[in-house]
């Protein structure tokens, strides 16, 4: 039932991803060419086109594949291009924000909406509004079959011991990272993924950032796989994807244990805050781990959305 839950869940928030970036690419129409195609003459409009259309299509192959096109075609150029690069890095960050939300609880009442929306709608732009609105709710309830599925693995031995095994050794989370990304042809599968583990406590943060940097990387063989027949500068702009992507990881991966430390400081300084009136000894207590499953879930929640949405966009 673990694995039923787990693919299930997976279908169900990449199916979600698709839904939100056809319904918005069609209620924007012809625009996002538009947009990126009359926005590349200056980096800082670049850098904000590139972002833009990526939190729109809900993903930065999709946009790299939209400049491979342009660079083949002749309407932007190889420099133009780089600028759109970074912003579509920065982009990606919305889907990791978005996977964190706590609001699977109204999943099925987004579905709902975005059906009625979807099937009552007479114009276009409704109908494909209702669709990103009903793939909205497919990605919180695929998080929602993930995390329940997940739930019972908590009590296994075998995998702890597996995960424990990946957490000590984050080359390894690397490229598992990357593979699970390339494969599954998205990198929000992974970091949702990513997101249920930690959640349920079965894999510690600065074993999960290695795997989200990794997928990072493997995002970018879409891209690659459509410039091959593509011209020189086509393939030279998919190039550029993977070093912005490896130089970003690059820079990230020896601050993992750092950026851990920090955003776990911060959650607990947060979680104190919140609760005046504390003598010394409650202050301290306060400030020690989280006691019981549902506060260390709460602060996985909070500390994990932070964390990964700083090593999503190692690649800006």
């Amino acid at each position: 039932m673990t694995l039923l839950a787990l693919f299930g869940g997976l279908a169900l928030l990449l199916y979600g991803v698709q839904l939100i970036g056809e319904g918005l690419q069609r209620a924007a129409g012809g625009h996002l060419r538009h947009l990126v195609a009359t926005m590349t003459r200056s980096r800082l409009t670049a850098v904000g086109s590139g972002a833009l259309v990526t939190a729109l299509t809900q993903s930065s192959s999709a946009t790299t594949l939209l400049l491979i096109g342009f660079v083949s075609a002749g309407l932007v150029s190889f420099r133009q291009s780089l600028g759109v690069i970074l912003g579509a890095d920065i982009g990606t960050t919305f889907t990791v924000q978005l996977l964190a939300f706590n609001v699977q609880q109204f999943s099925l009442l987004l579905i709902g909406i975005g059906f009625a929306i979807g099937f009552f709608g007479r114009r276009g732009t409704v109908k494909n509004l209702g669709q990103a609105l009903l793939g909205f709710g497919f990605i919180f309830l695929g998080m929602k079959v993930m995390n329940d599925g997940l739930a019972p693995l908590a009590t296994y031995e075998l995998t702890r011991q597996v995960l424990v095994a990946l957490a000590g050794n984050p080359f390894m989370g690397l490229l598992a990272g990357a593979v699970l990304s390339a494969g599954m042809a998205s990198s929000a599968a992974t970091i949702g993924l990513m997101l249920s583990v930690v959640q349920q406590g079965l894999l510690p943060l600065d074993g999960a950032i290695p795997v989200v940097l990794g997928a990072n990387i493997g995002t970018c063989a879409t891209a690659f796989a459509a410039s091959l027949r593509s011209t020189a500068d086509a393939r030279r702009v998919a190039l550029a994807h993977i070093a912005f992507k490896v130089l970003g990881v690059a820079l990230v991966f020896p601050f993992i244990d750092p950026l851990t430390s920090s955003a776990t400081a911060t959650d607990r300084r947060a979680r104190c805050s919140s609760r005046p009136g504390l003598d010394r000894s409650a202050t301290r207590r306060c400030s020690g781990p989280p006691a019981g499953a549902i506060a260390a879930r709460s602060v996985s929640t909070r500390t994990t959305s932070a964390a990964l949405s700083g090593a999503a966009s190692a690649g800006a």
